[in-house]
């Protein structure tokens, strides 16, 4: 009998391997491709101005896209820096305001005072209120006028005596608005009803 009767009738992956005179850790190498089954494709005038075209719209969408991101941001941080500017401004003129103060009850003291000291006061508090008057900041004085509760606070009624119901009689504090937006209210006194 020869060697081949002494193997079992099922072959194992190992056996096959032997009989193929491989190892069974050996990897078989990829079947190539026989040169008939390769083709390169060949495109036609037509066919490549159309991916030309293609890829050029794309290119110019993705350009526009991102000029048009580009300009938002921009936009968006100007905006951002104007808001900023505008609120330090804001914060920088209400902390002024405690100042406008002092200088009204120190010339209210005085009102006719010819002393040099009032006459220095009187100038500071002109020059100051010039130089916030060109940057936006406006007083909002209402002796006299109808309540109005956007740029006044009503801090007391009063009977209304000579004047019309709803009238500041008295001004407490003066109010202050930069540029239209109202930085404090004037806090005043109204006539109430009878």
């Amino acid at each position: 009998m020869s060697g081949e009767n002494d193997r079992p009738e099922n072959p194992t992956d190992d056996d096959t391997a032997e009989a193929s005179g491989e190892t069974p850790d050996a990897q078989t190498p990829p079947a190539e491709l026989p040169a008939a089954d390769i083709v390169e494709r060949v495109y036609t005038q037509p066919e490549l101005e159309a991916a030309v075209t293609a890829a050029a719209e794309e290119s110019k969408d993705r350009y526009l896209r991102l000029a048009a991101e580009y300009d938002n941001f921009r936009r968006r941080v100007q905006r951002e820096k104007e808001q900023y500017s505008a609120e330090a401004i804001e914060r920088f003129a209400a902390d002024l305001l405690a100042v406008l103060d002092d200088f009204d009850r120190a010339l209210a003291a005085k009102p006719d005072s010819a002393d040099a000291v009032v006459l220095g006061i009187r100038l500071t508090d002109k020059k100051l209120r010039a130089m916030l008057s060109r940057h936006g900041i406006e007083c909002v004085d209402p002796a006299g006028q109808k309540f109005d509760p956007k740029f006044h606070e009503a801090v007391q009624r009063v009977p209304p005596g000579d004047k019309a119901p709803g009238t500041v009689v008295a001004v407490f504090e003066k109010g202050y608005t930069l540029k239209g937006r109202l930085l404090r209210p004037a806090r005043v006194q109204v006539a109430g009803d009878n």
